[in-house]
């Protein structure tokens, strides 16, 4: 499903949405359907387009699926972060946190 439905569908029905993503993660699944990936291939700034290594893949995915996934990380990463367990040099998906 496309971020423009779920927009859509955030509008006419927020709490439908927000239950789904409850439901996704108490019961521990995440449909097959959302799964699913549509690989584009994306050329590389390369002379010689014949050739495979030129293009690089990128993989979109549901946007529901990537709702739940994206929830499922802040209700891990809150309660570590608001505890303070987590060490004070780690970096890597923390957020507002960067080494530039």
């Amino acid at each position: 499903m496309g971020a423009e439905i779920v927009k859509l569908l955030w509008e006419w029905d927020p709490e439908r949405i927000t239950d789904l993503t409850r439901l996704c993660i108490k019961i521990d699944t995440h449909p097959e359907g959302w799964k699913t990936a549509k690989g584009i291939a994306i050329p590389k700034p390369k002379p010689d387009y014949r050739q495979v290594r030129v293009h690089r893949v990128i993989a979109l995915l549901d946007s529901l699926g990537k709702l739940v996934e994206k929830t499922a990380a802040h209700l891990i990463a809150d309660p570590l972060e608001r505890g303070w367990k987590l060490r004070e040099g780690q970096y890597g998906y923390r957020r507002r946190r960067s080494i530039r």
